[in-house]
């Protein structure tokens, strides 16, 4: 039975860190966050017989330290310090678990950065240091090896502490239980206690992208860095020439893309304002349209108005900084999200820049 428990357990654990894997909405943290330390005293009852319900509770105490991988699961270090009693037999246990935590919240209806209660699973398996100190058996010293599962309810209090109840059942085969003559003993322990988290608490939740269009955009990349890299190596070809490389034609479009959110210009986005400064230079007469935009899914219309403005002054000071584009050549406009020039929403994150 324990080898089953801690199948079951593994299969458990990888189980939710491939739905964590593949419904990714969420900042993967350092190593250093996300760590916690509970502490929690109740009491513990065995399961026997011949003996009155209140002899057989038992107080019990609980201390462990872990740490959460993801938001939809972690591990803990339990320490546990119970009475059992077995039979006409007390002992002191204390057992040393190594448990999974698993967010059932998460894992069944979705990530959430903001929930103030969480339902986790445990399943566990260690070592109990077992002394007995009363008859038949006085004096006796044993180690067995356990398993668990079971449950914490855990309610938000502040960033830092939670208030949590658990109830966990625990069993201990080879122990023997003089009463219902059986190799294995079962207890059942439940605490209530708080847990305080260190360092960075939770997990960010963020958009998470089709991979299709990512794809996509990868190589629309790939594509202008190609271009760009043969100019470096052909300075000398002009752009009207028969064996022009990247042609910049008047009222043709180019675009600058930004990341969700951000008005500043990534590098691998360089090759469009490129390709625009150099049709401006070569046609001294041309003006530039810029044009900003944001998606319309993101933020609401002021931010979205304003983050539209913010690209579109970025892509101007670029122009006149790095390629002496002068001022009055480009006109510059703002859309927020009231148009979306494409149907797909992430692609609308973006400065166009049309020449005149």
């Amino acid at each position: 039975m324990k080898k089953n428990i801690i199948i079951l357990m593994l299969a458990l654990f990888v189980c939710s860190h491939s739905y964590a894997q593949n419904n990714k909405a969420y900042k993967i943290n350092k190593i250093s966050d996300n760590w916690f330390i509970q502490a929690g005293v109740g009491g513990s009852y065995t399961i026997t017989k011949g003996e009155s319900f209140g002899d057989l509770i038992k107080p019990s105490l609980q201390i462990a330290v872990g740490k959460y991988f993801s938001p939809y699961a972690g591990a803990r270090l339990a320490f546990s310090g119970l009475e059992i009693t077995n039979g006409n037999t007390d002992a002191d246990n204390y057992m040393i678990n190594l448990d999974g935590l698993f967010n059932l919240n998460n894992i069944l209806g979705g990530f959430r950065a903001d929930r103030k209660f969480n339902l986790y699973g445990i399943l566990g398996a260690g070592v109990s240091f077992t002394s007995n100190y009363s008859t038949p058996v006085k004096d006796d010293h044993r180690t067995y090896y356990g398993a668990r599962i079971g449950g914490q309810a855990s309610a938000k209090l502040t960033d830092a502490i939670d208030l949590n109840i658990e109830i966990n059942a625990n069993i201990y085969p080879g122990m023997q239980n003089l009463v219902l003559d059986r190799n294995n003993t079962y207890n059942i322990a439940s605490y209530i206690g708080i847990t305080y988290k260190f360092n960075k608490r939770g997990f960010d939740k963020v958009t998470p992208e089709n991979p299709k269009l990512l794809e996509e955009l990868r190589d629309r990349i790939s594509k202008q860095r190609r271009s760009i890299d043969e100019i470096n190596a052909n300075p000398v070809v002009k752009y009207n020439t028969v064996n022009k490389k990247i042609v910049v034609n008047e009222g043709e479009y180019s675009e600058v893309v930004f990341r969700i959110g951000s008005y500043k210009i990534d590098p691998k986005q360089q090759v469009a304002l490129y390709n625009i400064a150099n049709y401006l230079q070569e046609n001294t007469d041309a003006t530039v349209s810029v044009i900003g935009y944001a998606d319309a899914k993101t933020g609401n219309a002021k931010i979205n108005n304003s983050l539209s403005k913010l690209r579109a002054e970025a892509v101007k000071k670029a122009l006149i900084k790095k390629y002496q584009i002068k001022e009055n050549r480009i006109n510059v406009f703002y859309k927020g999200a009231s148009e979306q020039p494409f149907e797909i929403n992430s692609w609308n994150r973006i400065v166009l820049l049309k020449a005149i």
